[in-house]
C-alpha cells in the first residue's frame, strides 16, 4: 500500500472532490461546508469521544447526518459486563448544529430539553461536560467533567475518496488522551484519573452502503510511556494511504494494512465475544484481543439501518515500527485496553 503524506491545505477542489488524498500527522486541510457539491442532506459530521480504563468507560457523540441529528451517552461497566446508553435524535438538521470545522479550535456544543454536551477546547487540550437527566430512568442523572490533554501534536489524519463524485472523508483521531475528572452516575461516582481517551472527528460526504472496521486503544507501557493505535479499514479507495498509525511517546509511526480477524467473520457469522487475532501483511501487526464487553445495536427506519458491533477489551502482542532511518523497533503491547468495531450502515 502507498502512503501518500498530503502537502495542501484545501480539501476539496471546484467540484466538490479531494483536492489530494493521503495522509498527515496534523490537521492542515481546511474542511468548509460551503465547498461541498451535494445535497445537505448526505453531508455527515460528527465528534465522538470515548474514555476509558480497565474498569469502566464512557463515549459520547454529537453527530449531524444532514436527515437528522444525533447525541449520544453510554456507560461501561466492564467488571459488571453491562453497559448503559441513551441517544436523542433530530430530523433535517442539515448542519444547523454548527459544529466546528476544525478539530483544534471551535467547540460543539449542544442544549436542548435539559440534555447538555459541551465538547471544549481549552488551550490545546478538550474538556468534555456532560448533563444527561433522568439517564437511568427517573433512578439518576448523568454527569461528566473530564480533561483531557494532549500527549504529542500527532494526530491520525486521512483524506479518503470514494467511487462516488463529491463523496469523501476526512478524519482525524487523536490518542492517546490522558484523563483527569469524575463522571457520576445517580449516587455512585467514579474516578477517571489516569484514564485514557481519543477523540474521534469526522467531516465528509458518505456513499449510501459501506462497512468500516475501527479500532483504537491507548494506556502506558511497561516503561510508562504513553502508546496508543488507530486502526482500521473497510470503506473508500485507501490506495493513497492507510488510517493505520501507532503512537509511542512523543512519535508516530505510519503502518499499512490489518486485517482484524475476527472469528467466523469470513463465513458472515462473527462470533465477537472470541478472540480477534489483527495481523498485517507485511507481519508488522500481531496482536490478540481478548474481549471483555459487547455492545452491539441495530437500527432501521425504512432504507435507512444501522448495524453496531463495538467490542472492549484487551490487546496483547506486538508491532513493528519503522524509524525514518529505516532502522525497526518491535514493541511489546500488553493489556492494552480499548475497543474494536465493526459497523454496517445504510444511511
Amino acid at each position: 500500500m502507498g502512503q501518500r503524506l498530503l502537502e495542501n491545505p484545501k480539501l476539496l477542489d471546484k467540484k466538490g472532490n479531494l483536492f489530494e488524498c493521503g495522509y498527515h500527522t496534523y490537521p492542515i486541510k481546511e474542511y468548509k461546508r460551503k465547498d461541498i457539491r451535494v445535497s445537505s442532506l448526505r453531508i455527515k459530521e460528527w465528534d465522538y469521544y470515548y474514555v476509558g480504563n480497565a474498569r469502566f468507560g464512557v463515549a459520547f457523540t454529537i453527530a449531524d447526518n444532514g436527515y437528522m441529528s444525533l447525541v449520544s451517552a453510554s456507560f461501561f461497566d466492564f467488571d459488571g459486563k453491562q453497559y448503559i446508553e441513551r441517544s436523542k435524535m433530530g430530523f433535517m438538521s442539515k448542519g444547523r448544529l454548527n459544529l466546528p470545522s476544525s478539530p483544534i479550535e471551535g467547540d460543539s456544543i449542544y442544549k436542548k430539553d435539559g440534555i447538555e454536551l459541551y465538547f471544549i477546547h481549552e488551550g490545546p487540550n478538550y474538556r468534555i461536560v456532560v448533563n444527561w437527566p433522568d439517564f437511568l430512568k427517573k433512578r439518576g442523572d448523568l454527569r461528566a467533567d473530564l480533561s483531557l490533554e494532549k500527549n504529542s501534536d500527532n494526530y491520525m489524519v486521512i483524506a479518503t475518496p470514494f467511487k462516488k463524485k463529491g463523496h469523501f472523508y476526512y478524519n482525524v483521531k487523536h490518542n492517546p488522551l490522558l484523563c483527569k475528572g469524575k463522571v457520576s452516575l445517580g449516587d455512585d461516582q467514579f474516578d477517571f484519573e489516569n484514564s485514557f481517551g481519543v477523540l474521534d472527528w469526522g467531516r465528509g460526504v458518505w456513499t449510501y452502503r459501506n462497512t468500516w472496521y475501527w479500532s483504537s486503544a491507548s494506556g502506558l507501557d511497561e516503561q510508562g510511556t504513553p502508546i496508543g493505535f488507530n486502526l482500521g479499514y473497510g470503506f473508500g479507495d485507501t490506495s493513497s494511504a492507510s488510517e493505520n498509525m501507532f503512537f509511542l511517546g512523543k512519535k508516530a509511526y505510519k503502518l499499512d494494512d490489518v486485517d482484524f480477524g475476527i472469528p467466523g467473520n469470513g463465513e458472515n457469522k462473527p462470533r465477537y465475544m472470541e478472540n480477534w487475532h489483527f495481523t498485517s501483511k507485511s507481519g508488522d501487526i500481531e496482536l490478540t484481543f481478548t474481549p471483555v464487553l459487547y455492545r452491539h445495536k441495530h437500527s432501521s427506519a425504512l432504507v435507512i439501518s444501522s448495524d453496531q458491533n463495538q467490542v472492549f477489551g484487551k490487546f496483547d502482542g506486538t508491532i513493528i515500527l519503522k524509524e525514518e532511518s529505516g532502522e525497526t523497533i518491535t514493541k511489546r503491547i500488553k493489556d492494552l485496553y480499548g475497543f474494536a468495531e465493526k459497523v454496517k450502515n445504510r444511511w
